[in-house]
């Protein structure tokens, strides 16, 4: 059993690290009017966006752990 919900908890860490780093990609905008170059950034979605890629290694980490485990 916990070989299992190891397997589950690495597919679910590589999920939510790759959606957090989709969300990093989209939390900016760039626009060049006239020769200048402007730029915006949602810092709360990039705060969001760690958010999700740490809890998504952790997960990582703790699953293979828990799948190596005997």
């Amino acid at each position: 059993m916990k070989n299992t919900f190891g397997i589950v908890l690495a597919i679910a860490g590589i999920a939510l690290a790759i959606y957090g780093i989709m969300m990093f990609g989209d939390s900016g905008a760039s626009a060049s009017v006239m020769g200048m170059d402007m730029s915006v950034q949602d810092n709360d979605m990039r705060v969001q966006s760690y958010l999700f890629i740490g809890i998504g290694v952790v997960a990582l980490f703790g699953g293979v752990y828990l799948a190596k485990k005997k």
